[in-house]
């Protein structure tokens, strides 16, 4: 067995630090807004490096999406779903997401048939393999693989903690 037998000073530190720390603890929400924070920096860093929340890389664009992309890279077009992201904090919840009709789509992928948006009209889709002369279709089925973006792996978990710890200023306490 182990025995601590702390001094009157030491004492009163400990209680007083315990203290600040109870305060901090009853209203969460700053906290919880450095954990959004770090969220958003953490997926940042997820687009430019094209990797998922367990660290695996996305599916590569296909010959023919690339044959079409006019953006950066993968999931990064206009920029529009990375500007989607958001988080928002209430009482001691925190949500994090991103508010796109087609974040879904490409988070779990999808697979859906095209057709021409004038009645009897027909698709013309470019083929890589002939120098994108166009192959021409009354239908199409897409397939987008998955490439989750979104979620809470280690790089997740490490930034709120490090958040959560700044939060509380564990270093000065």
């Amino acid at each position: 067995m182990i025995r601590i037998t702390l001094g009157e000073a030491t004492l009163n530190k400990a209680e007083e630090l315990l203290g600040q720390l109870a305060d901090k603890a009853s209203n969460v929400s700053g906290g919880l807004k450095n954990v959004g924070e770090a969220l958003n920096r953490t997926h940042r860093a997820r687009f430019e490096s094209g990797t998922a929340p367990d660290g695996s890389a996305w599916t590569p664009l296909s010959e023919r999406t690339m044959a079409q992309k006019k953006g950066p890279g993968i999931l990064r077009e206009g920029g529009y779903l990375l500007a989607s992201m958001n988080y928002i904090v209430s009482g001691n919840v925190l949500e994090h997401g991103f508010n796109t009709p087609y974040a879904a789509a490409q988070q779990f992928g999808s697979t859906h048939k095209i057709t021409p948006r004038r009645p009897g009209g027909v698709l013309a889709i470019p083929n890589p393999a002939r120098g994108n002369s166009p192959i021409f279709a009354r239908s199409a089925t897409v397939t987008i693989p998955p490439r989750p973006f979104s979620g809470f792996g280690p790089m997740e978990e490490e930034a709120a903690r490090e958040a959560v710890a700044e939060w509380l200023d564990v270093e000065n306490l």
